[in-house]
């Protein structure tokens, strides 16, 4: 059964129709130093479906998650890092043919030192963008704001990704970064 591990720290909760079915549904995101996990639980008549999982990445100091619905979908707004920082949006749809959740989309932006990347990617229709830039300091100094170069669009289709083949940000950014290396030489 996909939960929690005993020893972890539950982060966010959230109980709402998150599949606009008409019956309440439980959302958790928590976890260890060494690994995070949103579970969620489908209601139906007289109680809950099996939970259905996915893993996200590792917490720190600076980690912050949220949960949400949106039209029958479930988004999951997560921060994690320390001297890395990694932002990522999820979002989450009922799907029949991955027999629970469905990655819909995914949007991520790194910062390391003053460098920052983002990566956006529709899984449905296929609508990729990614795209480098640097951290400003803002007017006052009290923050760091990215500023992006033109964004390198491109169409990339996908198979359904159930929630819990989910892949981590950080893993999808190293890998645009490869790519952009390899396109360059």
């Amino acid at each position: 059964m996909a939960t929690l591990p005993p020893s972890a720290i539950l982060e966010v909760s959230l109980v709402a129709d998150i599949d606009a079915d008409g019956y309440a549904d439980t959302a958790i995101l928590g976890g260890t130093p060494e690994q995070r996990r949103l579970v969620v639980w489908f209601g139906r008549d007289g109680g809950h479906e099996s939970p259905v999982a996915a893993p996200l990445g590792a917490p720190n100091s600076n980690t912050g998650a949220s949960l949400d619905t949106d039209r029958g979908e479930l988004v999951v707004l997560d921060a994690t890092g320390g001297d890395v920082e990694t932002r990522t949006i999820y979002r989450f749809r009922r799907d029949q043919v991955v027999a629970g959740m469905r990655l819909i989309s995914i949007e991520t932006e790194r910062y390391r030192g003053r460098d920052a990347i983002r990566m956006a990617w529709n899984l449905l229709s296929g609508a990729h963008e990614f795209v480098r830039g640097e951290l400003l300091d803002s007017a006052d100094g009290e923050e760091r704001i990215p500023r992006y170069t033109t964004p390198h669009r491109s169409q990339r289709e996908s198979p359904p990704v159930a929630m819990a083949s989910t892949p981590l940000p950080d893993v999808l950014l190293d890998a645009e970064l490869r790519a952009a290396a390899v396109g360059r030489d």
